[in-house]
């Protein structure tokens, strides 16, 4: 990988808990990267392509209302399943992204459903 040409696990996992302590996740101004990590850890960041620049939400040829006016930053893929790894606990990490455990819940009510059960739930999704 190449978060590791750039980074130490140590300085890696110090710069999600850092951006995970100030609630900056997958998307923010540029603004709060740099305030948060500093201009030379953002430009390694880039470097590395753990983020990227990211452009203003669109939806419909129209801004969307609720967006950042400035420009932003975003994580990259790699860099989400890494920040995900090292900001969350490990059984909860463990349990979402290891076992799937809501994969097995859903396949268990569908075949629940299919056998002839019924949840309350489906009166307002209109899953019959």
């Amino acid at each position: 990988m190449k978060f590791f040409k750039y980074f130490t696990y140590k300085e890696l996992k110090d710069i999600c808990l850092k951006l995970d302590k100030k609630h900056c996740n997958y998307r923010h101004p540029q603004e709060d990267f740099i305030e948060i990590l500093g201009q030379e850890t953002v430009d390694k960041l880039l470097d590395a392509r753990c983020i990227k620049d990211s452009p203003q939400i669109i939806l419909n040829g129209i801004p969307w209302d609720r967006d950042y006016k400035e420009p932003c930053y975003e994580f990259c893929p790699k860099f989400k399943r890494v920040f995900n790894y090292l900001a969350t606990p490990f059984w909860l990490w463990f349990r979402i992204y290891v076992l799937h455990t809501y994969w097995f819940k859903v396949k268990w009510q569908s075949f629940r459903i299919w056998c002839g059960h019924h949840y309350e739930w489906q009166y307002y999704s209109d899953i019959y």
